[in-house]
């Protein structure tokens, strides 16, 4: 929601995370945001185990013409903490992901489709320093949501694209986290 979006120069699109114990936070993935279509971040080191819920607010250079802040999306929970592997054997790590990107595109789109996997597997190799062969992801159409008021545009009512990412880690990899 932007109060006067014509009379905005933008600025920035400013994602802010919020837990029971910390308040609203720009979370680390999700600084500087500073492409107008830059809708979307990875939140990355959240604390394990905890709920949070984000909101979204498009900042313009004239503060006036900035928008309210979105509405508070649902808590969302974070994995726990990786424990530490009694046994040299490999264990996986699975995490899924939903962007708001409409199925169809990407079912259509092969180079969309090589894109967003390979930039995926590189920051999860990265984050979880692994290589990025150990970065498996695969995606699916997600449901659609009944109350298209809450459904962005970037979906068009449609089903948005769920991500499933599986990371194998090596015990040694699991020790040092």
């Amino acid at each position: 929601r932007t109060n006067s979006l014509n009379d905005c120069e933008f600025e920035q699109s400013l994602v802010e995370a919020k837990s029971e114990s910390v308040e609203w936070f720009v979370p680390d993935g999700c600084m500087n945001l500073i492409a107008l279509n830059s809708y979307m971040c990875t939140a990355m080191n959240l604390a394990p185990s905890s709920s949070y819920t984000f909101r979204v607010t498009t900042l313009c250079t004239n503060a006036a013409a900035s928008s309210v802040a979105s509405e508070v999306t649902e808590a969302k929970a974070t994995l726990p903490a990786a424990t530490t592997a009694s046994t040299p054997a490999a264990r996986a790590l699975l995490s899924d992901v939903g962007l708001g990107i409409p199925y169809e595109s990407w079912r259509a789109d092969a180079a969309l489709r090589e894109a967003v996997i390979s930039e995926m597997r590189a920051i999860y190799a990265k984050k979880l320093d692994v290589a990025t062969d150990d970065v498996t992801i695969t995606a699916s159409e997600a449901e659609a949501l009944e109350d298209r008021r809450r459904l962005d545009q970037r979906t068009a009512f449609g089903a948005s694209t769920k991500f499933e990412i599986v990371v194998r880690l090596q015990a040694s990899s699991l020790e040092s986290q």
